[in-house]
């Protein structure tokens, strides 16, 4: 039996840090997770191991292998929806901002996105070359999602659709080697996006298109990013066991972390706090 637990905010992790920030730059030394968070309620799914999970005010989605259920947060029961088109795993979950719509990308190669009220496959996404989707973000007016695929089976791509017409409006980054890209758009626009094989964040504006910069500090492979709340610093996790903060505007690295002893995974701010969550583990 596997266990989806559920907090005021959700990790899965062997090893989890805090820290806290009062200033852009500074952050406090690491505190429990306990001295903020109480657990609020216990999701169980028999023989599940979940691999995502997404929030929004209304609802939970969550996913193992190619399976998706959607619950209500204030209704534990059973499931509001349990979807199952995707033919292979899936590897990202996004809502939009405003919670009405649940897109997923699979190693199927397609992104779908849903109405998450009525459950209805509203559009399906086809990447041209073909390969794994792991990693998918919405643009905050909810008009362009981003997408980073892999080159387990083909050419790597990061690649930006019309959500409304359903279309794809630009390809940014090609023939990425060995590339899990990841990608993700700040409250403010702007789209950051890894190069797996060289360890660099690139940061773009998308209207019109334009590279801003591009972060270099990592020594291995980046596997995670957030912005916080008013897109002004964004947090970066790395197999190199660091995480490292950075000034968006002028692109400096402003704060190295290594409270950790084993890979960074996955890092995330608190919605609406300088509060930043790492997990690490192998």
């Amino acid at each position: 039996m596997a266990f989806a637990k559920l907090s005021t905010c959700l990790m899965i992790a062997t090893s989890i840090v805090i820290g806290l920030s009062s200033q852009r730059n500074s952050f406090s030394e690491p505190i429990q997770l306990e001295n903020l968070f109480s657990l609020t309620c216990t999701l169980v799914i028999e023989n599940v191991d979940v691999t995502n999970i997404e929030v929004t005010s209304e609802f939970l989605a969550l996913s193992n292998a190619s399976d998706i259920w959607v619950y209500r947060i204030d209704d534990w029961e059973i499931p509001q929806w349990h979807f199952t088109e995707h033919t292979e795993n899936v590897n990202d979950l996004a809502f939009t901002s405003d919670g009405k719509k649940l897109a997923s990308g699979s190693s199927d190669t397609s992104v779908l996105v849903r109405d998450v009220e009525t459950g209805e496959v509203l559009i399906r996404l086809q990447d041209a070359a073909h390969s794994d989707i792991w990693s998918i973000s919405f643009s905050l007016d909810n008009t362009i999602l981003a997408t980073g695929s892999s080159r387990y089976r083909n050419t790597g791509a990061i690649r930006l659709w019309d959500i409304i017409e359903g279309v794809e409006i630009a390809t940014l980054q090609e023939n990425v080697n060995n590339s899990d890209n990841v990608v993700l758009f700040s409250s403010a626009g702007v789209l950051a996006s890894v190069e797996t094989h060289s360890y660099k964040i690139v940061m773009r504006n998308v209207n019109p298109i334009q590279e801003t910069a591009r972060l270099v500090g990592h020594r291995h492979v980046i596997t995670s990013l957030a912005f916080n709340k008013d897109g002004g610093v964004l947090a970066s996790g790395s197999w190199d066991e660091t995480i490292r903060l950075w000034d968006v505007e002028s692109g400096e690295n402003i704060a190295v972390l290594s409270d950790h002893n084993d890979q960074v995974n996955t890092v995330t701010f608190v919605p609406n706090q300088d509060i930043l969550i790492s997990g690490s583990g192998y």
